[in-house]
């Protein structure tokens, strides 16, 4: 029998249409909270924004229902080791760590919810690939999206495709206000601030700091002087850069700020040292020297806009004298005659390639051996003598050598490989084939028990029937997407200039060529990830031959082994005497695992004595006690100083030898050091390294073990 509802129903249905009746949350599953801001800037200072993209929501989903246990926080702008880094909203979802991790449990029908400010937290993508590929999801999954002022349910029988086409518009929304107002209305009001001559929002230039009404230049009375001398030296020194610089190593050229003025300055775009600021490299101190702000003119954008705009800081003469040395062209974009005998560019040798073992690039184009020194610092191979040695040199500082690091090469591969032995070995007995012996200590055994309970579980998920789970997934999804979008873009094109625009059709062709390069780029990372994925296997099946016979594999063998058993391998330099090298090792060793070697490369026997150093060993080296010298003589061992006392011709007593702990071959500084590091100092004068062991996938929170 036909059932017709009743007048209470038929209200609870107009109701629900219209959105009056509040919705049950499910708060039974995960809430993701995701927030976001552009930049490193915007993180550090609109610092507002951030705490309501946080903290508010966090006490908004308690509010919603969602209890403490179940509430998720993804902050895409801060990285696993803690630092700040930049975070565009016209990123692809697969590389935002944070939306990455979203999408994973939205897939896995963990999460129920996404909460986010608003829609322009997720995306400004103009392509709208994102926000489809994450809604599509969301409907699948049946996940709502909560933001400020409303709340998506792409699954909702009454406005569910209202929804996702709602979701969608406010996507468009958030992109278009990136094009228009941010590319299009500040960006070009901040041009013609710029073209007239007046401030538009960039540094403003050392020696000079804003009128009260931001908008002009006049002399900064601290720094004005600093600047004015530095010209005049450079004339004095008869243009000799490389003089220069050397002079003004480590020195603080420009004094600190009282507030007042600071605020009309901003940002001191210099190294700021103690006692001031001083000018950081070679290209920075020729920037200056080359500046026509210091004779009253205006540049922008590579041309002279303004003339004598405000007060001149540097005479003429000295400004001439070092642009014609400096710089490649005039005002006018003629090319500059140089006097004779001015030397342009310091060229470097090029260096050549050498048989070490760590050479080549990795299959994301990263060099195989790196350092964490400086962001300019690199690692490369040169012969010094017969002796081959590896470099590591940091181009960011200003020095007469660059040189930070240097260890012979031969050795390097050699405590590298005996540290390969052991981990394959380690690899080697968890496999099946190669069993615990009889006499491991129950401590190793629990270890390893865990360790093969850790590959299985990998095993399991990876063999899943929910190839959502699969990280990779999300990038074959986003690829799937992209292409259904292209085809569609591209059917549009066939009549295309019947009925758009010039400008819509300027657009429209922009569009889909950033698709196309988008498209590419994920599809290159993705025949990356399987390359990378299949010589791991293959890595993994050579394990026995790299145990057995590694020291007479070829060169080349080697490499190859070394770039998939790895994902990074760091030289660092600790102290005087001391360089760190790190090997994080990839799934082909067990992963999760990162060792690192502390390598004493000195005997406390610097090159060269100073004045002083060997009036102590003059005066008291007959006399004092060795732990007094020690102390007094901190960077030397007690071989080093006998050696010194001996060729001064001064005897010692043996009675005054006594009472000192510290080993002949270590100084007071090298004892204090392994003391700190808790290292074993009877290992490193025996081996003259020591490694240690972290397990897990963050070295903050990982338990320490050493071998």
């Amino acid at each position: 029998m036909r059932r017709f509802k009743t007048a209470e129903e038929l209200e609870q249905e107009r109701l629900e249409t219209l959105g009056l009746l509040p919705f049950k949350m499910p708060t039974d599953k995960l809430l993701l909270i995701y927030a976001r801001q552009s930049t490193k800037g915007q993180t550090l200072k609109n610092r507002e924004s951030a705490m309501q993209q946080t903290q508010d929501q966090l006490e908004r989903a308690i509010e919603l229902g969602w209890p403490f246990d179940k509430r998720l926080l993804f902050i895409e702008n801060q990285a696993k080791d803690g630092t700040v880094r930049n975070a565009s909203g016209r990123l692809r979802i697969d590389e935002r760590e944070g939306l990455s991790t979203v999408m994973i449990y939205i897939q896995s029908d963990e999460a129920s919810a996404v909460m986010a400010r608003d829609v322009a937290r997720f995306f400004r993508d103009e392509d709208l690939v994102g926000p489809v590929v994450f809604a599509k999801a969301c409907k699948d999954h049946n996940v709502i999206v909560i933001t400020d002022d409303y709340i998506y349910n792409f699954n909702d029988k009454k406005r569910g495709r209202e929804d996702y086409k709602k979701f969608i518009q406010e996507a468009q929304t958030a992109a278009d206000f990136l094009e228009k107002h941010v590319k299009g209305v500040m960006h070009k009001n901040r041009r013609r601030k710029g073209l007239r001559g007046e401030f538009a929002g960039h540094g403003v230039p050392i020696g000079y700091m804003l009128d009260e009404n931001r908008t002009f230049y006049v002399p900064n009375p601290y720094h004005e002087k600093p600047v004015k001398n530095l010209f005049k030296r450079f004339r004095a020194l008869g243009g000799n850069l490389a003089d220069l610089r050397r002079e003004i190593i480590g020195q603080p050229l420009f004094c600190d700020l009282p507030p007042e003025i600071l605020k009309r300055i901003g940002k001191i775009y210099l190294t700021q040292v103690p006692g001031g600021w001083t000018i950081k490299s070679r290209p920075g101190l020729a920037y200056i020297l080359t500046n026509p702000v210091y004779i009253g003119h205006i540049s922008y954008m590579g041309q002279i806009v303004k003339r004598n705009a405000h007060t001149a800081i540097v005479d003429e003469d000295d400004f001439w004298y070092a642009y014609y040395r400096l710089s490649d062209v005039d005002f006018d974009g003629n090319p500059i005659e140089h006097p004779d005998g001015v030397t342009k560019r310091y060229q470097q040798a090029e260096t050549i390639p050498y048989e070490v073992l760590f050479m080549g690039l990795r299959f994301d184009g990263t060099p195989v051996i790196t350092t964490s020194m400086s962001e300019k610092a690199s690692v490369y191979a040169r012969r010094d003598g017969e002796e081959l040695q590896y470099i590591v040199e940091d181009r960011s500082k200003i020095a007469v050598s660059t040189s930070c690091v240097r260890i012979n090469a031969e050795k390097l591969a050699r405590i590298f490989s005996e540290r390969l032995h052991y981990r394959v070995g380690e690899a080697l007995k968890s496999s099946s084939e190669y069993p615990l012996d009889d006499d491991a200590n129950e401590l190793e055994a629990k270890r390893r028990e865990i360790h093969s309970l850790f590959l299985n579980t990998l095993e399991v998920t990876e063999e899943s029937e929910d190839e959502q789970t699969d990280p990779l997934q999300t990038l074959r999804n986003t690829i799937a997407e992209t292409e259904a979008k292209i085809a569609e873009k591209e059917r549009i094109s066939e009549h295309a200039t019947d009925v758009m625009s010039i400008e819509d059709l300027r657009k429209h062709f922009a569009s889909l060529s950033r698709l196309r390069l988008s498209l590419e780029e994920m599809n290159k990372k993705l025949n990356r990830s399987n390359t990378i994925e299949q010589e791991q296997k293959e890595a993994m099946g050579k394990l026995p031959e790299v145990y057995e016979k590694w020291s007479s594999m070829s060169m080349e063998a080697q490499r190859r082994f070394v770039r998939v058993a790895t994902y990074q391998i760091i030289l660092d330099e600790l102290k005087d005497g001391w360089i760190k090298l790190t090997v994080e090792w990839s799934p082909v060793l067990g992963g999760s695992l990162v060792d690192e070697a502390y390598i004493w490369t000195s005997r406390g026997t610097h090159p060269q004595w100073t004045e002083e150093e060997e009036c102590i060993v003059k005066n008291h080296y007959a006399t004092a006690s060795r732990q007094w010298l020690i102390e007094q003589l901190s960077n030397r061992s007690w071989i080093g100083i006998r050696r010194r006392g001996e060729i001064f011709g001064i005897s010692r007593p043996h009675g005054t030898q006594k009472n000192c702990s510290i080993p002949y071959e270590l100084s007071l500084a090298d004892w204090k050091f392994i003391q700190d590091m808790d290292l074993s100092a009877s290992e490193l004068l025996e081996k003259r390294v020591f490694w240690k062991e972290y397990v897990g996938l963050s070295l903050m929170d990982n338990k320490e073990s050493s071998r």
